[in-house]
């Protein structure tokens, strides 16, 4: 059995006014292996990261009501939208959940000041107030001027300013965003993403941005979530995941170098299959044998031709894998060789000066020796 409407909550069109609330969700796709949930506050903007194929779309499309899994749950606010326990499942067209992709989607053959008017009057509202808000909207996006243009007359953010306005346009209780900007030029994406987030914040209502970019996450997520294999593995504010990250999908993101294994000796992590270890520090108890991940930025990696005198905690031999310009900066990609018969090798990065490049004369394939100070790794508690 399943329900056409939600448990509580009047749409526009039945003359209710939308009262933005907290998206819940979770659900269960066990041929996809899929097994997730997310919490997304009213107002909030989450970022969900993860590998290709980890479920990332599979959740925007359960969520948007695209797909159906044989156990879920989706509320938002006061509304239920999805209970698999009670044979309730809300149908997309009355979710009223604007979904942004690539593609704009616009209507070839209306005009745009239509294709905003399109989903209020869907809703039932009388042309005149239609009107009046779809260029209310469309004034709030900057792009009035572009009223009466068809949209094969638009540029690429010229379109995707419209597709904002009328995926507002239907007063929605939530909004999902699929790469929103992956199709526009570097120089216009920008400019949206300033636009997209004025607008969210204007509307306050829970969103979820799917995205591979990092500029996306830092200019419009408030929190993070990563998922990998169908499952929810860290999540938390942004800055609190790119500062301490636990899954290495989320250290990459942040840029930073990782090692995720359990707690060998007081002040050291050392990988489960008996290889790599690093020591670090870590501000409280960090007990041995705990699963811990330990941190570090590729500015605090130092490369030389041997060994270094002295003592210092961390040191290995590398190969260099690859090097990368990055603006006056040169990020060098090492393979580190692992002291375990059986280890994997562990790729590292340090971001070096070009002198030092030079100096050294790093290729790819050049052997050198990797060091870092035990104080420039730190140590974080994993699950």
């Amino acid at each position: 059995m399943s329900a056409e409407v939600g448990t509580r909550g009047a749409t526009p069109a039945d003359g209710g006014v939308n009262v933005p609330g907290t998206l819940v969700w979770s659900g269960r796709l066990p041929e996809r292996g899929y097994d997730a949930a997310l919490r997304v506050e009213a107002g909030r903007t989450l970022a969900l990261v993860g590998p290709n194929g980890a479920g990332k779309s599979t959740t925007l499309d359960l969520v948007a009501g695209v797909l159906r899994a044989p156990t879920a749950r989706l509320a938002i606010g006061d509304d239920t939208l999805v209970d698999t326990e009670r044979g309730l499942h809300v149908p997309t067209h009355r979710r009223r959940i604007a979904a942004l992709g690539q593609d704009p989607l616009l209507f070839p053959h209306l005009r745009v000041q239509a294709n905003v008017e399109f989903g209020l009057r869907a809703q039932g509202v009388a042309r005149v107030e239609a009107r009046e808000r779809a260029r209310s909207l469309l004034r709030d996006v900057d792009a009035a001027r572009f009223a009466r243009r068809y949209p094969d007359e638009l540029s690429g953010g010229q379109a995707a300013r419209v597709a904002l306005a009328r995926a507002l346009a239907i007063t929605p209780r939530a909004v999902l965003l699929d790469e929103p900007f992956a199709a526009l030029d570097v120089d216009v994406a920008p400019q949206m993403r300033r636009v997209l987030g004025t607008e969210l914040r204007r509307h306050h209502v829970p969103t979820i941005l799917v995205t591979h970019d990092l500029l996306d996450v830092l200019a419009l997520a408030d929190d993070l979530a990563v998922i990998e294999n169908g499952h929810i593995v860290e999540c938390g504010p942004t800055s609190d995941v790119l500062r301490a990250p636990t899954s290495a999908f989320a250290a990459s993101l942040a840029g930073v170098n990782h090692l995720i294994g359990r707690v060998a000796q007081p002040g050291v992590v050392a990988r489960v299959d008996g290889g790599l270890g690093v020591h670090g520090v870590f501000d409280g108890d960090l007990p041995v044998g705990a699963r811990a991940v330990a941190v570090w930025p590729p500015s605090s990696v130092a490369l030389y031709p041997v060994a270094p005198e002295g003592s210092p905690r961390n040191v290995w031999p590398c190969d260099v894998v690859d090097l990368v310009d990055r603006g006056g900066i040169v990020r060098v990609s090492l393979a580190v060789r692992s002291a375990h018969p059986d280890g994997a090798l562990m790729r590292m990065s340090a971001d070096l000066s070009p002198a030092a490049v030079h100096d050294l004369a790093l290729a790819p394939g050049t052997p050198v020796v990797a060091s870092v100070k035990a104080q420039a790794v730190t140590l974080y508690p994993t699950g």
